[in-house]
């Protein structure tokens, strides 16, 4: 028999402020915007060094789409457009890519010769791009949390 204190009891809300608000995504926003800044300036530097190869370009060109993948996305935790959402879907992959494409995948490579250069560059990407997924991830959960109802922006009780 389910327990009526427990129907009776349903989640109140969070309200917050839109400062509260601002503050709450305006980290995660920044940090994948960073994110995405260094890396498309190391694709630049890679595809001036040594030429316009898939490394460089893919680097380049995630880094680009993410930014803007990010901003419809910031544009669609307020609005709950959920074609602009899927913008968030583009760092989220850009995240998964540096991890395991650019960081586990091509660490590999230390199995057969070593280095602490390549080390280096294998752990910065897994390091990047986890963080990228997981400030994707925040952000969407906030996303959800106003959809669903269990955040409230602007209003006060």
């Amino acid at each position: 028999m389910p327990d009526q204190t427990t129907e009776a009891q349903e989640v109140q809300p969070r309200h917050i402020s839109l400062s509260e608000f601002a503050l709450m995504t305006a980290r995660p926003e920044t940090r994948i915007i960073a994110i995405c800044i260094a890396s498309a300036i190391t694709g630049v530097v890679l595809g001036v060094r040594q030429g316009w190869t898939t490394p460089a370009t893919s680097l380049l060109v995630g880094a680009v789409l993410s930014v803007w993948g990010m901003l419809a996305l910031a544009s669609a935790i307020m609005t709950s457009n959920g074609a602009s959402a899927l913008g968030g879907l583009i760092p989220y992959t850009f995240g998964c890519y540096l991890l395991f494409f650019r960081g586990i995948w091509n660490g590999r490579a230390l199995l057969t010769e070593f280095s602490f250069s390549a080390l280096l560059a294998a752990l910065a990407f897994i390091f990047i791009g986890y963080r990228l997924v997981f400030w994707t991830w925040q952000l969407s959960e906030i996303a959800d949390a106003i959809r669903t109802g269990k955040l409230v922006v602007g209003k006060t009780m």
